[in-house]
């Protein structure tokens, strides 16, 4: 597992992983049942196109109360772009997300 997002870690492109991973996180039945507000607190890059989110939800009463759930998050493919003799690959990774 590859840690891919942490309190510890600013900037603009966690933050658009973190909405990413919250609009999936808040399709789970469970976690739309207890309608809270949700907060991805830490993620980890599992095999193949897995993301491990442990969140923290605020829930109605003003309690809190922390969940895992695993989601399938794919990065984009690969790209290539010729110029004249030069081909630029642009591979993307979990840390230049955005």
């Amino acid at each position: 597992m590859k840690k891919i997002l942490s309190p510890k870690i600013k900037g603009s492109g966690p933050a658009r992983m973190a909405d990413k991973l919250r609009s999936l996180v808040a399709g789970d039945p469970e976690i739309s049942a207890l309608g809270g507000q949700i907060t991805v607190y830490e993620a980890w890059a599992l095999d193949g196109d897995r993301v491990k989110v442990r969140i923290e939800v605020r829930l109605p009463d003003q309690s809190y109360r922390m969940l895992t759930r695993v989601v399938s998050f794919p990065l984009p493919p690969e790209m290539k772009v010729s110029h004249r003799d030069w081909t630029i690959v642009v591979a993307p990774s979990w840390y230049g997300f955005g």
